[in-house]
């Protein structure tokens, strides 16, 4: 084999190389994208209706996937079950576990 051949090789495996980590490191960091709890609480306006927990859990999987994760003001990391625990201590909700909206006079402004 000679050099030039022996030299394209080594280019064609950098490149493939390449796009695997490429790959790799763009998944990566689109898996750690948390969505802000304010977009889950638009979401609950904009619907125009009451939700039960597994309502709203089943829409929150609907619109950001089942493996998103959450934060707000005073933590991230959460699921959306424990984004909905959350927003309940903070009192953002009215109602009952089976049937509650969110309180838009609780809505933080930032």
């Amino acid at each position: 084999m000679n050099q030039s051949k022996f030299q394209l090789k080594i280019k064609l495996y950098l490149i493939l190389v390449y796009t695997a980590l490429e790959s790799i490191f763009t998944h990566m960091k689109l898996e750690n994208i948390e969505i802000h709890g304010h977009e889950v609480l638009e979401m609950m306006v904009a619907a125009g209706h009451p939700y039960s927990t597994e309502s709203l859990q089943a829409a929150i999987d609907e619109r950001f996937g089942s493996e998103a994760r959450f934060y707000i003001c005073s933590g991230g990391g959460m699921t959306a079950a424990e984004l909905i625990e959350t927003l309940w201590a903070k009192g953002k909700f009215v109602g009952t576990t089976d049937s509650f909206v969110f309180d838009t006079g609780k809505r933080c402004d930032h």
